[in-house]
């Protein structure tokens, strides 16, 4: 534990610094400079009182940047240290670490989609949210809330209110309303937020590798949950591009005919079903074999991996197809 000596000293060096952080940088700098050898000390005495353990835990220490004149944490956990503004400043660090993208929107849409975003991603919605806006430009950074994000979802952050990630966020919040549509959109979630609404649900993407073995993948909170072999349909007639989940059956029944050889096919309580594209949709089916073209047009899972990843998908939920 640091003495109380230390953590009022530490915490009194902390506020000065934050209300100096508005002067002039050449004096700011030379604050900077003057407190860099309490901090040193302190960082010493601070080692030296750490337990031993057969597994000692990192120690974080405390340390300046001379940039903007402000303590931060070299490690994350800093659990140990208790002073006015931690939690800010470990917020601040772990957003340093994660993806950032931007993207230049539409003017009009500008107002509008990134508060509506920004509301999304406080309710769980989506995992991205705009940091900082350039109103001449209309160029927006997006701060996402993993370290690592796929380019193919990054390819789809919002430039518009047509956007495919926004949309779908929207049908997912709607869906969980008990709403098809609603004329101000942006009320509803402001109300929503303000009564402290979370999505039931997180956000999840889900990816389809038509390169052979085909695969399916299921992302969520910056890691690949699941991954599976899949089936697509023959004759390329699952299409590229990403699509919205629409509507989601435990069990389906299925009728067509098959586009090779024209035969009718009748297919009874199909499980797990999840439509995304007209008729086409993911789903369990039991097969010999999966990682290659053999459905209508489908997505075929293994009915043990289809029940699970229904767990995780809703209304809402954007696949994005490629080969």
């Amino acid at each position: 534990m640091v003495g109380k000596k230390t953590a009022a000293l530490l915490t009194t060096s902390f506020i000065f610094l934050t209300f100096t952080a508005n002067t002039k940088a050449d004096y700011l700098n030379d604050i900077v400079n003057k407190t860099q050898t309490t901090i040193e000390k302190f960082n010493k005495a601070f080692n030296k009182k750490q337990t031993k353990q057969t597994k000692p835990k990192q120690t974080a220490l405390l340390q300046t940047n001379s940039t903007i004149g402000l303590f931060y944490l070299a490690e994350s956990n800093a659990t140990e240290l208790s002073f006015d503004g931690q939690k800010f400043i470990e917020n601040n660090i772990q957003d340093e670490k994660h993806c950032v993208n931007t993207t230049t929107v539409n003017p009009l849409d500008l107002p509008t989609l990134t508060n509506n975003i920004n509301l999304l991603y406080k309710m769980g919605y989506l995992p991205f949210y705009a940091k900082s806006i350039d109103n001449k430009t209309g160029i927006v950074t997006w701060q996402w809330n993993s370290e690592s994000v796929p380019n193919e979802l990054t390819s789809l952050t919002p430039k518009s209110l047509q956007s495919i990630l926004y949309k779908s966020a929207i049908k997912h919040f709607l869906s969980d309303m008990g709403l098809k549509k609603d004329s101000n959109i942006s009320s509803l979630l402001q109300d929503a937020c303000q009564n402290h609404w979370q999505s039931p649900k997180p956000f999840v993407w889900v990816l389809v590798d038509k390169k052979q073995p085909e695969r399916l993948k299921v992302w969520q909170n910056g890691s690949w949950i699941i991954e599976s072999n899949c089936n697509t349909g023959v004759k390329h007639l699952t299409p590229n591009g990403s699509f919205i989940v629409y509507a989601r059956y435990k069990k389906f029944t299925m009728s067509g005919r098959f586009p090779i050889d024209d035969k009718p096919y009748y297919d009874p309580d199909v499980p797990y079903v999840n439509f995304f594209h007209g008729g086409i949709a993911i789903h369990g089916l039991r097969r010999y074999a999966y990682g290659y073209p053999q459905s209508a047009g489908c997505v075929e899972l293994p009915v043990k991996t289809a029940k699970e990843i229904f767990h995780y998908l809703y209304v809402g939920t954007v696949v994005t197809i490629v080969n």
